[in-house]
């Protein structure tokens, strides 16, 4: 009767816990953003604490280093993206007919064996396909951009953000030890051991998407300036 009970309450607040969440969705993102860059710049700051800078100091530059790298992408990346979708939307059309032009003769040999007819219907659905994908994803992409929500969103995103993060930065081990009070005593081991499971596949897993990311940057970058 005991463990029925307890469930009923813990499914009881985590029911409340969604519900809850579903009310302040709106203005989640600024905190969430804030949440995910502390629990990354958390072993940052425990390693410039640890070579005897303080806690709120570590906090700081681990920050600033961030932002600093963070805006230094976007906004190297951001000119970079819009000239490249510029120049994709140009040349989309002429790529579809370099390819019908390489390659029509064993199209139009597969299509005449194995579906008659059929080549008119792709060669209007692939130029017509190219132009709206074009024009939808520059019609999302203006509306991003102009949209007053996304731009208050953004602004509180740039405002909000930091100053979670630094709070949630500096009193990162604090909160994991009040939360480690609140854990039951007699389940202190088995729930540690998971989380400290969690935190090590989460881990490896940025850091797998990582080594991905920059060794197919590298890749492209190579052999495309070639």
């Amino acid at each position: 009767m005991q463990i029925k009970q307890s469930t009923i309450i813990w499914v009881s607040l985590f029911t409340l816990f969604c519900f809850f969440i579903y009310l302040v969705n709106d203005i989640l993102t600024p905190f969430v953003f804030a949440a995910v860059v502390a629990y990354f710049l958390d072993p940052v700051a425990d390693k410039l604490e640890n070579s005897g800078i303080s806690r709120t100091n570590a906090t700081l530059i681990s920050l600033v280093g961030f932002g600093a790298v963070f805006f230094g992408c976007l906004f190297l990346l951001g000119p970079i993206f819009m000239h490249q979708f510029s120049k994709l939307s140009v040349n989309l059309p002429e790529y579809f007919a370099e390819m019908e032009t390489k390659h029509s003769g064993k199209i139009r040999e597969l299509m005449a064996q194995y579906a008659p007819g059929l080549e008119t219907k792709i060669k209007d659905f692939g130029y017509t396909f190219s132009v709206q994908i074009v024009q939808k994803t520059g019609d999302i992409l203006r509306g991003v951009i102009t949209s007053a929500s996304a731009v208050v969103n953004f602004i509180a995103l740039i405002l909000i953000s930091p100053v979670v993060a630094f709070y949630l930065v500096r009193d990162w081990d604090v909160i994991v030890k009040k939360a480690d009070d609140l854990i039951p005593r007699h389940k202190l081991v088995s729930i540690r051991h998971e989380f400290s499971k969690i935190d090590a596949i989460i881990s490896s897993y940025i850091r797998g998407q990582f080594n991905v990311c920059l060794i197919m940057a590298l890749f492209y970058s190579i052999n495309l300036s070639l």
